[in-house]
């Protein structure tokens, strides 16, 4: 057990900078996401599950960056780079298909710029396979999928998972990025979830993102969380990172904001997918997967 413990410590700030949120931060917005879809949607059945929920959003980061240490980082972000610019304009057009995506930058494209609209359309896919006509052997694959996904939606929320400048290397901050998704969530912790919670359903039924298909809503995110990117780093600059509860509370309105986002995305994605499922069997509903199988993005990718 301890050298199991050390491993995965070892693992884990080894590739640290490919997160998005840290535990707290991914847990708050499956679990916002899942009151979202309770009060604003009618589906009651995820609320059982929230605890599993909050489970599966961080099975990409504690347990798939290990055991697939190769293939899984670069499905975390998408770092908006001038190239991208150049060629899509803005993230709004990006293509809905990978294949697409790549041809279109030809010998521009780069693994290491990430692909995660493209992870997402994969899950999406599968959760959707999953939910068409779900039986109670669906069921607990289904909640693994929407987990899992939800992690993916939620790291779009976060500013520096659409930057180059991802840790504030470029600009002499470097540190920011687990310094803004763990360090401050955590100083925030518990107050923050029940914050986001009210947050999100007030402004909910005005969210652009409603206006828009799950996909779409995927790339406006990028485009929205990108606008952030100045305002982070301005905030780092001009707050000491030694006070870490002032430092949180300085940071608190864009954390809220950015968390809010996050799961109103997740909400929007999953309410697509289960627009198809009436609801879960219950009586036979005894599950729990403590390390599902990764779920592999495609060779592709």
């Amino acid at each position: 057990m301890k050298i199991f413990i050390v491993t995965l410590a070892l693992s884990l700030l080894s590739g640290s900078l490919s997160w998005a949120w840290g535990k707290r931060g991914h847990e708050i917005v499956e679990a916002v996401a899942a009151r979202i879809l309770e009060e604003k949607k009618g589906k009651t059945f995820l609320r059982p599950h929230e605890f599993d929920l909050g489970y599966y959003a961080n099975v990409p980061d504690l347990i798939w960056r290990k055991t697939a240490a190769k293939a899984e980082p670069p499905q975390h972000y998408m770092d908006w780079t001038k190239d991208y610019a150049e060629v899509f304009g803005t993230p709004k057009s990006l293509p809905l298909e990978f294949k697409d995506f790549k041809a279109k930058l030809g010998d521009k494209f780069k693994l290491n710029w990430g692909v995660v609209p493209y992870r997402i359309h994969g899950l999406i896919k599968r959760c959707n396979s999953l939910a068409s006509n779900l039986d109670k052997d669906k069921q607990g694959p289904l909640l693994v999928c929407l987990g899992v996904l939800g992690h993916y939606t939620g790291d779009l929320s976060m500013p520096l998972h659409v930057a180059e400048n991802h840790d504030g290397q470029l600009t002499g901050q470097k540190g920011v990025h687990v310094y803004f998704e763990s360090d401050l969530v955590d100083q925030l912790d518990p107050e923050i979830k029940v914050e986001v919670m009210n947050k999100a359903l007030k402004v909910y039924e005005r969210s652009e993102m409603l206006k828009l298909k799950g996909e779409e809503a995927v790339r406006w995110m990028i485009s929205d969380s990108y606008g952030q990117i100045a305002e982070l780093l301005k905030t780092d600059k001009e707050t000491s990172r030694q006070n870490l509860l002032k430092a949180a509370n300085k940071f608190k309105p864009l954390i809220i904001s950015r968390l809010v986002q996050g799961a109103i995305l997740t909400a929007h994605v999953w309410s697509e997918i289960l627009d198809q499922v009436k609801s879960f069997d219950e009586d036979h509903f005894v599950f729990f997967d403590g390390t599902p199988d990764y779920i592999e993005p495609g060779s592709e990718l």
